[in-house]
């Protein structure tokens, strides 16, 4: 039987930027799933931490939660703060907890290390004397995760209550019982005005950003900044909507309201900053809440499109991830070009054999191809012969629904094999690379490949295309275009077959014989083609385009029957 713990409140205070401090609560050491209990489909957590705990008024910036076992994977959360004089909890329904709450949080999260995960949440304005009620929502769906993090608790009498429902949110009252988790509270010292609680930036679309916020308990005026990087100035004086602010920010809105969309002039896939103070009459404005939101991508329709996972950024941008993530190596990439690829990791035995994980593409318009294929390139081993497995989804619907177009298999002598069989975790050198391509329909606007782990060994993706069936030059021998070593898949084009070229590869093509030929040809920037010396010849049945920043320099003959599209500026 596990002994109980005295609660023992520990107060650490580590001062950094702008007077920053934290605090934190709860030292136990037992574990459970709650606050974010993937498990459980649809999962709630209250926790009440009483006055006494917190201490004097503050502006708080961050939550944290101490993670005792972690786990990669991913799930959607929502946090909301609410003050109560209340400092126990009784049994009652997560709706009657949360009206009147504030939302300071709602994406998705994973808690990968046994360590303090720290969640910058929307700044929210404590004042002294109340407790602080913390409402986190995990809403994995279904009947949940096929693993999940814990979490460390301490024993405190009736504060802490929990719902669980399969596949949909609980309507009953919770459960209550004395685990609260162990929290940790960043916090600044309020200013007077006191700010406006809960600033959110939510995206609603590719040129619009939702903001809302709750005015302070002086129900002072709020106005609302913005800046394409994180850089204010400090307001003095009186503004009003189109102002700009000395030292950075454009001002959107001033006035009594808790809400505003921000539509005019935003760009897709692009972080917005904002800025939001309460004002007196005089005007005397509080030092500042802080959001930001990225604009949602615009569908892709400029073909071909190769992600390279070269940018540290990752997923790369409007691509994204969901169950367990796929994760970026720094350090490998098909067939030894490169520096990045994307892998999932079937060999860590503490992911359940059956879980999947998920790289999902940007919206697409493939309106424009005639035949559309993606084709990427890989890399995988199994451990003693499991069969891990690669499975190619399609959505018409902008990724509503899927459907399950192909599935390559892993194990000994399966199609996505190319390292054997190998019981450390496999890492894939130049010659263990292999490359595929499959037709997909023109109504596709969302792909999403998903690796299925049996508990084998790694797998890697590089260089995911999408486009007209192609060939692409990787470089990785010689700068001649006849060697099929320098071409992925391993053959010299041939007049029926579009040729994309890019950039980073070891040699660019040169073409220095007669009778070379392919349909549509893409050099893409940073890239170059070469066609020399006098004699040599190509013959292009299709389209040519050189994106902005490629070069094509030609010394022999090169026939184009198509378009010649340069997109270099004059």
């Amino acid at each position: 039987m596990k002994t109980a713990l005295l609660f023992l409140l520990t107060m650490s205070v580590c001062l950094g930027l702008r007077g920053q401090s934290v605090i934190t609560i709860g030292s136990g050491s037992d574990s459970q799933g709650y606050p974010f209990a993937l498990f459980g489909g649809y999962a709630r957590s209250a926790a009440i931490y009483t006055s006494g705990e917190i201490g004097i008024s503050k502006f708080i910036t961050s939550l944290g939660w101490q993670v005792a076992s972690g786990d990669i994977e991913l799930c959607p959360v929502k946090i909301y703060l609410k003050l109560t004089s209340d400092a126990t909890l009784s049994p009652t329904t997560w709706s009657n907890l949360t009206s009147g709450a504030t939302l300071v949080y709602d994406a998705p999260v994973s808690f990968p290390v046994a360590d303090w995960k720290t969640i910058d949440i929307a700044d929210f304005v404590y004042l002294s004397g109340q407790n602080l009620l913390v409402l986190c929502e995990a809403n994995y769906g279904g009947n949940g995760a096929p693993s999940n993090p814990f979490f460390a608790y301490s024993y405190n009498s009736n504060k802490h209550e929990k719902w669980q429902q399969y596949y949909t949110p609980p309507t009953g009252s919770g459960s209550v019982d004395n685990f609260r988790p162990n929290i940790q509270i960043t916090w600044f010292a309020l200013s007077d005005p006191n700010q406006p609680s809960g600033l959110m930036a939510q995206t609603a679309s590719t040129s619009e950003i939702n903001l809302s916020w709750k005015k302070n308990a002086n129900n002072n005026d709020v106005m609302v900044a913005f800046n394409t990087v994180n850089t204010f100035g400090v307001p003095s004086g009186n503004y009003v909507a189109g102002d700009t602010i000395a030292g950075g920010g454009a001002v959107l809105y001033n006035g009594s309201a808790t809400s505003y969309s921000h539509n005019t002039g935003l760009n897709p896939a692009t972080t917005y900053y904002y800025r939001a103070w309460s004002l007196t009459a005089t005007p005397t404005y509080s030092t500042g809440a802080a959001a930001s939101a990225t604009t949602l991508c615009g569908a892709l329709g400029n073909f071909p499109d190769t992600t390279d996972f070269e940018s540290p950024t990752f997923p790369p941008v409007c691509w994204s991830l969901a169950q367990k993530p796929w994760m970026r190596d720094g350090t490998v990439s098909a067939f030894g070009i490169g520096t990045g690829s994307a892998y999932s990791n079937f060999y860590n035995e503490l992911i359940p054999a059956g879980t999947s994980f998920d790289l999902i593409s940007p919206t697409l318009n493939l309106t424009s191809l005639s035949n559309p294929v993606i084709s990427f390139d890989h890399a995988y081993a199994t451990y003693g012969g499991e069969v891990d497995r690669l499975e190619l989804w399609v959505s018409s619907n902008n990724g509503v629904s899927y459907s399950l177009l192909n599935t390559w298999l892993g194990g000994t002598d399966g199609d996505l094999n190319t390292g054997g069989a190998i019981t450390e975790p496999f890492i894939p050198v130049a010659g263990q690379w292999a490359s595929k391509s499959y037709a997909i329909s023109a109504v596709t606007n969302k792909i999403l490949l998903r690796g299925v782990s049996a508990l084998g060994n790694n797998l890697y993706l590089d260089n995911i295309t999408i486009g007209e069936p192609m060939v692409v030059w990787n470089g990785s021998v010689s700068a001649q275009w006849n060697n099929p070593l320098n071409w992925t898949p391993n053959a010299v084009p041939l007049l029926t077959q579009n040729v994309s070229i890019p950039s980073g590869k070891p040699f660019n093509p040169v073409i220095a014989t007669e009778g070379n030929a392919c349909k549509n040809l893409v050099v893409q920037t940073g890239a170059s083609i070469t066609v020399s010396p006098v004699g040599s010849n190509l013959t292009i049945w299709g389209d040519v385009t050189i994106q902005n920043g490629a070069t094509m320099t030609n010394n022999g003959s090169v026939t184009i029957k198509g378009n010649l599209t340069n997109l270099n500026s004059n």
